[in-house]
């Protein structure tokens, strides 16, 4: 409680005294990410790049209606810190930092805002409106400070289908030791899509098992973007993985923030079947 008042008498003195001795420069960024409509838990940086010791700062953020704040995240450049928001206007959060060890000069994500896309989102690029950003070193010197306003692009999500011989079953079984050929198709209204954010994670938890595929090599360990046949495909090989036999989940994630989601059991002495949907 101390260091939280020493911050607001620190922010007190430098807005109603005007008592500015500029030391240094630092300069907040709003991120660039895109969305679809509907999604949650969207992870949305705000950068800071400044070149003295920050101990406090407080930045006033505008932000469009159709995303709804669910909260805000520390990173490692603030861990011990005390942060207040005020979010009772929608659309207008206004935030006060005081850190604890000060950030050192430096530069990279100060925080994230966390934010779900309402599922009637118009599809757009928004604009998210950085003000009123005040920061100072310890010793009650205020910074020279910069704002760049950041953007939020809301899409729509991808037409998505797994493909054979896992697609639209459930209760898909799959033999112990056998590999799983997962594939996939990607499609917007303009056709085929190549997205290379695409991760592919295979997980139990309880049984000891979270594999995740990308597409950023070649081979089985690598999601393969076929274009000519217009798939995704990855080979999942339970044997070499050791998977216990059990039940699995299948997400596929891209960096818009869609996710679709599949799942198998792993049997012994069976043979891969599914069950229509």
């Amino acid at each position: 409680m101390e260091n939280k008042n020493k911050y607001f008498l620190i922010l007190l003195g430098i807005l109603l005294l005007g008592i500015i001795i500029a030391m240094g420069v630092a300069t907040m960024t709003g991120g660039t990410v895109e969305a679809i409509k509907g999604a949650t838990s969207v992870s949305y940086p705000i950068y800071l790049n400044n070149n003295d010791t920050v101990a406090g700062f407080q930045i006033d953020i505008n932000y469009p209606a159709y995303l709804i704040y669910q909260g805000i995240e520390k990173t490692s450049r603030i861990p011990s810190s005390t942060i207040v928001v005020n979010n009772e206007t929608d659309g207008f959060l206004s935030i006060a930092v005081l850190i604890e060890n000060e950030i050192s000069s430096g530069e990279g994500e100060a925080f994230n805002l966390i934010f779900n896309v309402e599922e009637s989102a118009p599809v757009g690029s928004y604009a998210i409106d950085l003000s009123d950003f005040v920061s100072a070193n310890i010793n009650v010197n205020v910074l020279e400070v910069n704002v760049v306003d950041g953007n939020f692009e809301i899409v729509e999500p991808y037409d998505f289908i797994f493909l054979p011989p896992i697609s639209n079953f459930e209760n898909f079984t799959l033999q112990d030791g056998a590999t799983l050929p997962l594939k996939f198709n990607v499609t917007n209204e303009d056709g085929f899509i190549v997205d290379d954010s695409v991760l592919v994670r295979i997980y139990n938890l309880s049984l000891g098992i979270d594999k995740t595929y990308n597409s950023s090599g070649e081979g089985d360990d690598y999601i393969r973007i076929d274009e000519s046949k217009e798939l995704y495909i990855t080979n999942i090989h339970t044997g070499e993985l050791e998977m216990p036999l059990g039940e699995y989940n299948i997400d596929v994630i891209f960096d818009n923030y869609q996710i679709e989601i599949i799942g198998f059991e792993l049997i012994q002495n069976g043979k891969g079947k599914g069950k229509q949907k």
